[in-house]
């Protein structure tokens, strides 16, 4: 551990070197700008016809003594002296670095206190123990290895098989009711294999991984949980039921139950088989939410409501052909035989019955129609479920179709803008065919949705949304360098603050500028994951910046100017924005002893910076090396116990010098008194 001594002469010859540059940087100004004014001055004397005073010789005098003098430390240092041209030369190629003056809010005193944050702001929460969306829930046994996410290769080609099969069900099942052996022989195969693979699904759902209430979950014993109480005895009963119907099948059916009104009986049966459908959301929604946007996502529900509202017509046409054919004795009262459809094969029988279903949901006509009290039961019954259900899916319908309607006319409307624009100013074409490429590409990116178009987000009490930006930022903040360790526990309340006051999210879409060289750089760029940007400085440096880089640190203590370019290259890019105002300002107001270690630190970076500037021509946004740092923060640390130790050695002797004043006034009171 360094002694205070050693400490304090590092630093105050660090300091001391510091102190020389900036001398010498705004020596060779002021000695320019006294040179052209002593020249003007001269010069406006000679030429005007009244005379004018000239200039004060004590003044002149100041200014040689004091040039005398940084002649003098400059040869201590190992520099010289110059002549006027070099050194309006020495000016002209100091004065485009910039010039690091510490902001106001880093030049208090640090003796204030910790100012405690109001409880019903306060964030009542710590972020290790709290879970995040889409976080995955595991477990640390041997075979929790085996679990797969719900957004896996082998989960995601067995959802497209569940559907297949259960499409299959649904298209197949109805349809047994038509007496052909070749469609029969088809489906008695494929029965087969159906049954297979929901033997190998029912274990499957025990590694399958499922996303619940926002989390990922993974463990197997939740998982044989979730199973055992939603889907288990369905498939249980299903599965159960096809080995049944498939034994009966292999084995042979004896006596009565060879009739054909049984076997079709027992068939009809196999209509419980479509409860599986209820899994067909679950299954499309994981193809979905991997591979389709939200534009096309609207598009696919429309094709949804069509296939759901054909699914019904499909059912209820044979429906309608099972009631026809149960009543053959009455040959009098049967619409197949009315229509002579009785000896016609599947497929035409099909097809009729499904014109009859579609045109009682339509208002279309028909030659078919019922002949007796069961039929025209049955045909009231469909009618009132067209009722309902038409009505409905014309609604869906619309008001999806309407959606994308709106959505498409918002972007010709401002893509024919663009076009007005261009063309009124009759501006070049090469521009015109950039910007549509940009436009185009553009659209083809789903934007990330901001905090501040969530209209609700905005109702929410303070401590939540203090909560809610500290889960924002908190990991990009504690990303920084210069952070002590142990810093979130100790400054939780300053980080949470500054989070919640200091950060916000931006988003840069592709070829989108965030800053140009030579503009006011007033906060720090906190890259977040998935950003794609390229920081460009002259016609050389050009830097590929990544997720947890940062950028223009240095304006959180100095005031800055932008160096370089930053663009976004590749996509829609998100990055955080630290407030240089307000970072300092909070740490005043909330960080309490705290701000020694940053202003501490601020003084040190910024020395450094100015070193690095001094010895590299190339001064970027992008700062010192990260590692450099991190040993500022170290020496800074070191600083900032020393101060701390004679801070309290200065209270403890202050304590002792009041205590022994209160013990001789009241000693002396007490001998008054006596």
């Amino acid at each position: 551990m360094e002694t205070y001594e050693t400490l304090l002469k590092s630093q105050l010859k660090q300091l001391e070197e510091v102190l020389l540059r900036r001398h010498d940087y705004e020596f060779q100004a002021l000695k320019q700008q006294y040179l052209r004014g002593v020249q003007q001055g001269f010069s406006d004397f000679y030429n005007d016809e009244i005379p004018q005073e000239l200039p004060d010789m004590e003044q002149t005098k100041a200014v040689q003594r004091w040039e005398k003098l940084s002649c003098k430390l400059m040869a201590r240092q190992g520099g010289s002296f110059e002549t006027e041209e070099s050194g309006i030369m020495a000016v002209r190629s100091t004065s485009q670095r910039p010039d690091l003056r510490m902001r106001s809010s880093w030049c208090h005193s640090v003796m204030q206190k910790r100012v405690k944050m109001p409880p019903n702001s306060r964030s009542d929460f710590t972020e290790d123990m709290a879970l995040r969306m889409n976080q995955e829930m595991t477990e640390s046994y041997w075979y929790s290895k085996f679990v797969l996410g719900p957004h896996s290769s082998f989960q995601l080609l067995w959802a497209v098989l569940s559907i297949i099969l259960i499409t299959w069900d649904l298209v197949t099942i109805p349809m047994e009711v038509f007496d052909d052996l070749t469609f029969h022989n088809v489906v008695q195969v494929v029965g087969y294999v159906s049954l297979a693979f929901w033997v190998i699904d029912m274990p499957l759902h025990l590694i399958f991984g499922v996303q619940k209430s926002g989390l990922v979950e993974l463990r197997p014993r939740v998982l044989a949980k979730i199973y055992l109480k939603s889907w288990f005895p369905v498939d249980l009963a299903l599965v159960a039921l096809d080995v049944a119907f498939i034994f009966l099948e292999v084995i042979g059916i004896s006596g009565a139950f060879r009739s054909v009104r049984v076997l079709r009986s027992m068939r009809m049966l196999r209509l419980l088989r479509l409860l599986r459908v209820a899994k067909l959301q679950r299954e499309v929604s994981i193809i979905a939410n991997r591979f389709v946007s939200a534009y096309y996502f609207m598009v696919l529900k429309v094709f949804a409501a069509l296939l759901v509202m054909l699914s019904v017509n499909h059912m209820i046409a044979c429906a309608w052909y099972a009631v026809g054919t149960n009543f053959r004795i009455d040959v009098e009262s049967n619409w197949l035989k009315r229509m002579e459809l009785e000896e016609v094969g599947m497929f035409e029988a099909y097809v009729a019955s499904l014109h009859w279903s579609l045109t009682q949901f339509t208002p279309s006509t028909n030659n078919v129609a019922p002949t007796n009290s069961l039929e025209r039961l049955f045909a009231i019954f469909v009618i009132l479920l067209a009722m309902g259900c038409f009505s409905s899916f014309v609604g869906s319908i619309t008001a999806t179709v309407n959606a994308l309607r709106s959505i498409q006319a918002t972007k010709t409307k401002q893509h024919s803008e663009v076009l007005r624009f261009f063309a009124e100013r009759k501006m070049s074409l090469d521009l015109f065919q950039k910007v549509k490429y940009v436009i185009r590409t553009e659209k083809l990116m789903d934007d990330p949705l901001m905090e501040n178009e969530v209209t609700m987000l905005k109702f929410l009490p303070k401590r939540f949304r203090i909560q809610l930006h500290e889960e924002m930022y908190m990991h990009d903040l504690l990303q920084l360098p210069f952070w002590p360790s142990g810093v979130k526990t100790r400054e939780h309340v300053f980080l949470a603050e500054v989070c919640h006051s200091a950060m916000q999210e931006e988003i840069a879409r592709k070829y989108e500028d965030i800053f140009l060289p030579g503009t006011e750089c007033h906060a720090a760029y906190l890259m977040q994951p998935g950003c794609a940007m390229s920081y460009t400085f002259g016609p050389l440096v050009n830097v590929r910046v990544q997720s947890e880089d940062h950028l223009c640190l240095i304006s959180l203590w100095a005031e800055w100017q932008h160096q370089g370019r930053l663009i976004a290259r590749h996509g829609t890019s998100r990055y955080v924005v630290l407030d240089s105002e307000k970072f300092g300002m909070l740490a005043w107001r909330w960080a309490g002893p705290f701000y020694r270690y940053l202003q501490i630190f601020g003084v040190l970076f910024t020395g450094a910076l100015e070193s690095h500037l001094a010895e590299d021509a190339h001064f970027t946004d992008m700062g010192i090396p990260k590692e450099q740092v991190k040993e500022l923060a170290l020496r800074t640390a070191q600083f900032d116990q020393v101060c701390e130790k004679n801070t309290n050695r200065e209270d403890v002797k202050n304590a002792g010098l009041n205590s022994s004043m209160v013990l001789r006034s009241t000693s002396e009171l007490a001998l008054r008194g006596i």
